[in-house]
């Protein structure tokens, strides 16, 4: 007994060296968890690759702390072990679209890609890079999801996630109000994003719908904070502040999206709680379906014509999908709306995911959700809810957003999830070196992903030199070269530099190497065609700016080289080739140099007709020159669009004397932007035009105290209305008001003419010598030619 009483006691002193052990490396591996994801929220949101380069390294860094944890800390962490083998599933889908198939297999089974890509070997992905850097972005969220449930299975019975969520919440909260009141775009003043006005909010918030987005992720426990009443009143004074702060920001945001799904989470809440019955739940989600498909009013472009291109994109590439991260480029060629902005994602994280992925991804996500149907249920269920609610919320929101694809919230979004997952349910035993040993797989995969990453950081700007034609592109080639060998920027620069050395034969075959290496990438074809066309290949070059324009039909920069190339192949084609060009929102000031090929502005204004009021307001400034009376339907066409009576479509009406119809679009105007300079000078040329010369007079003061050198339009308008007398009174109160010096140059002399004018010579002299014009540079030889006529009528008198 005596024996094992000491047994007992030596070992006691071990376990208590394991705990301490095990709570020191578990809690520096939380604290590198805690930097990393702060980076990520508080950063640029993972988005550019400099930022996401960090994010790896700092995953790499939390790895190497994970393996370094007891063996007691990796034996719990099976459940680990199946978010590790979730992550490798998704990588693997995604990954499959990197194998490359000859043509006559693709066609067969990528019809999509082998159109873009006939008679050779390409991959099942649009584009491998693409794919590559998605893979990279699927990597920082399976390592913040990995090695959040390493720390959740050593932490989580001891610290629970509700005060870290809450305090987190009070820092995104505080930061968002801050710079929503203040509206700065840099992060508290100091660190630059690339938000500009009139952009709210700074990164990770790339927009309101993404700060909404994240708010959602702690808004379960907000509101069951509230209303719940056994918690302490401190707690729930608390919760009530941030909740009300959190609507507060939902509301400034204007997601509506967010708004409909932080309406359903409380509701939720309640029904939980038992004090909203499940029948106002469900009723609130078939009234948001319902007002979704019927009204669309989600965005000012319309999400329904996004999500049919999408779901047009599917269906041509139905097994294997475009490739994941290949929408931008897949999906121009689906597109049939008229807005002329790029589509970087398709505002539904899950639609596109199987426009990406296919057939092969929508299995995995059908894997995914049977897997989470078969989990056992958590072992501290009201607090585990609160959490699967936040990641449900961002989840649904996503069907009208894409917050998954923003590194910064999908980390958050992942590592709650972990903790939930791993610290909620009963601990699963597994091989503490296993799981080590896959902890130092996924350690290597981060570093991969991390140079891969740097790698993408060092080509964006080198393809923005070369494309750009700046003084550097010479050196952006060559670094091209060494990271990025496959970029057809590095052909493209070389076909340029023989172009200018006038190394024809050369330019040509370097354009070609161009076509027949990248005909997947319709900015490659089209700048490689107009080196064909400069350098006497028109037909050919004619022929692939043909194929451009099928893969890439909203890009007008297609359609002007269209254009371009016709006025050498097809002579005949020209006008209508412009026209296709300007209806597919070319600037309109193309049309000077199509004019002589079809002088007719009707037809030009007919060109935008449907089309974005923009792109009819560019006509008509295009055509005030060319054919005034069709600007003025150019105009007319706009304003009926979205109300807005442009100040050039005034302007035009005031020249063509139609100023009955001037002084309505005035008043219209006016009525919409009382304060707009350019409709008071405006107001005071119409005035002057109808005769009113004492109203223009009075409308010139006022446009004179923002532009000075208009105080001349008043004292002449004046001088028409009642005479020189009343005009030198002007002068003389604005010299009071003003001062000498604070009259314009111009007002100064004005005021020495008119006191020649009404006989005045002496004090026209004077004027003259104190107001300081002898010495203008500009002014001088006028002023001493007026003194000169004073000096001679002051002799005279």
């Amino acid at each position: 007994m005596t024996t094992g009483r000491r047994t007992s006691r030596q070992r006691r002193p071990r376990r208590t060296e394991v705990r301490r052990e095990d709570v020191r490396r578990s809690t520096a591996l939380g604290v590198a968890l805690t930097l990393g994801l702060g980076v990520a929220v508080m950063g640029f949101g993972g988005v550019h690759p400099p930022t996401r380069a960090l994010l790896h390294g700092l995953l790499v860094v939390a790895t190497g702390l994970a393996v370094a944890q007891p063996d007691i800390v990796l034996g719990r962490s099976g459940r680990v072990v199946e978010l590790g083998f979730v992550w490798a599933g998704a990588t693997l889908v995604m990954a499959g679209g990197l194998v490359p198939l000859p043509g006559f297999v693709l066609a067969w089974v990528q019809p999509g890609t082998a159109a873009a890509a006939p008679d050779r070997w390409h991959t099942l992905s649009w584009s491998a890079a693409s794919t590559l850097d998605a893979i990279t972005w699927m990597g920082l969220i399976g390592g913040a999801m990995v090695l959040t449930g390493v720390w959740a299975a050593s932490r989580s019975r001891r610290h629970p996630l509700d005060p870290i969520a809450l305090a987190a919440t009070v820092v995104v909260v505080g930061t968002a109000l801050f710079h929503a009141t203040v509206g700065l775009t840099t992060l508290y003043g100091f660190v630059d994003t690339w938000v500009r006005p009139p952009n709210r909010f700074f990164a990770p918030f790339l927009n309101d719908n993404h700060l909404a987005s994240l708010l959602l992720l702690s808004w379960p426990l907000l509101v069951d904070g509230t209303v719940d009443a056994a918690a302490p009143p401190m707690r729930r004074l608390a919760t009530l502040g941030l909740g009300l702060a959190s609507v507060t920001l939902f509301v400034w945001t204007g997601s509506l999206g967010a708004l409909v799904v932080a309406l359903g989470v409380a509701l939720v809440v309640g029904a939980l709680r038992r004090l909203v019955p499940w029948a106002a739940v469900v009723g609130l989600g078939i009234l948001a379906v319902v007002g979704l498909v019927a009204f669309d009013p989600l965005s000012e472009h319309g999400r329904t014509d996004l999500w049919r291109a999408t779901l047009a994109l599917w269906l041509d590439h139905p097994i294997f999908g475009s490739g994941a991260g290949t929408y931008r480029q897949a999906i121009n060629a689906y597109r049939t709306d008229l807005d002329y902005v790029t589509w970087d994602h398709a505002h539904n994280d899950w639609l596109e995911w199987v426009a990406e992925t296919g057939v092969v991804g929508l299995v995995g996500l059908g894997a995914l959700a049977w897997w989470l149907w078969r989990q056992p249920k958590p072992r501290h269920p009201e607090r585990a809810r609160w959490m699967w609610l936040g990641v449900s919320g961002v989840a649904l929101h996503a069907l009208v957003e894409f917050p998954l694809h923003i590194p910064g919230i999908a980390m958050v979004a992942a590592a709650l999830f972990a903790f939930f997952h791993v610290g909620n349910r009963s601990r699963l035993p597994t091989d503490a070196g296993r799981v080590r040993g896959a902890l130092i797989g996924v350690g290597g995969v981060q570093l991969l992903m991390a140079g891969w990453t740097a790698r993408t950081a060092l080509e964006e700007p080198a393809v923005r030199q070369v494309l750009a034609h700046s003084h550097e592109a010479g050196a952006a080639s060559r670094r091209l070269s060494a990271v990025a060998p496959w970029r057809p920027e590095i052909g493209l620069y070389q076909a340029w530099s023989f172009e200018a050395a006038n190394q024809t034969e050369a330019a040509l075959g370097e354009a070609q190497n161009v076509i027949d290496a990248h005909p997947e990438n319709p900015v490659a074809q089209r700048l490689a065609a107009q080196v064909l066309a400069r350098t006497g290949a028109a037909a050919q070059a004619w022929e692939v700016i043909s194929r451009s324009v099928e893969r890439d039909p909203t890009d007008w920069r297609q359609w002007m080289t269209r254009a371009v190339i016709a006025e050498v192949h097809r002579p005949a084609e020209v006008a209508e080739a412009w026209l296709d060009a300007i209806r597919r929102g070319a600037p309109s000031h193309y049309i000077r140099r199509a004019w002589a090929r079809l002088p007719e502005g009707l037809a030009w204004v007919d060109a935008v007709a449907n089309r974005p009021a923009r792109l009819s307001r560019g006509m008509g400034y295009a055509l005030a020159e060319l054919d005034p009376e069709a600007a003025i339907v150019a105009f007319e066409q706009a304003r009926v669009a979205d109300g807005y009576v442009d100040p050039g479509q005034i302007r035009l009406l005031v020249e063509l004397q139609r100023l009955p119809e001037a002084e309505l679009q005035l008043r219209l105007a006016l009525a919409a932007r009382p304060h707009d300079g350019r409709l008071a000078k405006l107001r005071a040329t119409l005035r002057e035009r109808q005769g009113r010369f004492r109203e223009a007079s009075s409308a010139w003061i006022e446009v004179a105290k923002t532009e000075p050198v208009h105080q001349l339009d008043a004292i002449r308008a004046r001088k028409r209305a009642d005479g020189p007398t009343a005009a030198l009174a002007l002068v003389e109160k604005l010299s009071l008001e003003l001062s000498t010096r604070g009259l314009h140059p111009t007002s100064r002399l004005e005021h020495a003419r008119l006191l020649l004018e009404v006989e005045r010579p002496e004090a026209c002299v004077v004027q003259i010598r104190r107001s300081s014009l002898l010495t203008h540079p500009q002014f001088e030889a006028s002023a001493r030619q007026l003194l000169r006529r004073c000096n001679d009528a002051a002799t005279a008198l």
